[in-house]
Order: structure tokens, then sequence, then C-alpha cells
């Protein structure tokens, strides 16, 4: 993680220095139209193409957990096509609203204090949980882990 902090900061940093404010979305469009970029940019789109596919792979896993008990024969082929009708789902979201850049940051700034702070909590709460009461909260104990 470490190694890809440092890359991103280190990206970001070269890249306002190049370009400034006048950077526009998506930063490909500044890129001239020689060899090396051209490369970098068939390399951008592996990289996107990999991480999409390993940051969908939890959210299908858990889609198909449900799904996949209706599915009893030829499961490989229907998980399949489960998975390519999702994939062609987002990718239509993303062609029809090309402009989702604010929506997205807000998003990201919203969700990352539930990620990094609220939901480690609660899973602590519930890992080290010493009395077996069902549904009900200790408040003390939540606002001590929170």
């Amino acid at each position: 993680m470490t190694i890809v902090v440092i890359a991103v900061t280190i990206t970001g940093f070269f890249g306002y220095w190049a370009w400034g404010e006048s950077c526009r979305t998506p930063i490909t469009t500044h890129m001239p139209m020689e060899m090396l970029p051209i490369i970098l940019r068939f390399l951008l789109v592996g990289m996107l193409a990999v991480t999409f596919a390993v940051q969908f792979w939890v959210p299908f896993r858990t889609v198909w957990h449900y799904i996949g008990k209706n599915c009893l024969r030829k499961r490989a082929c229907w998980e399949r096509f489960y998975r390519l009708l999702q994939v062609v789902a987002i990718t239509a979201v993303a062609l029809i609203f090309p402009n989702m850049i604010k929506l997205m940051i807000f998003m990201g700034d919203f969700f990352l204090a539930f990620i990094t702070f609220i939901f480690p909590a609660l899973i602590n709460i519930n890992v080290t949980w010493n009395e077996h009461k069902p549904r009900t909260i200790r408040y003390n104990k939540l606002f001590f882990y929170c």
C-alpha cells in the first residue's frame, strides 16, 4: 500500500507541475500523439481493466451467493452470464453518464469515513463482544470504540 500511495503522489505532483490549473479530465487528452504516450494509454487501459476486475470481485461474489442458489444446473455458465450482465450494465452507466466526476468525488469522500472509521469500530465491537445478548447495544462500549 505504501508503494501505491507513493506512486499516486508522485504522479499527481508531476502531473500538476506539468499542466497546472489548465488540466482537463481525462488526463489522456493532454498526451501528444507520439509513440510513448500511445504506449502509456494502452498501459492505462490495461491497468484499469485489471483493477476493475479486482474491485468487482467482492461485490459480485456477494451477489452471486444469493443468485447462485437459483441456478442448480450449469452453474459456471450462469455465473459467467451474470458477471457479463453486470459488467455490461456498469459500462452502460459509464457511457450514458460520462461526466459523473463530481458525484463520484462526493460519494468517495462520504463513504471513506464509513469504511475507515465507522465499520472497523463496529466490526471490533461485534468480534470482541463479551455478552451473548442478541440485538442489544451497549452504548458505552459503542462510543468508546468509535
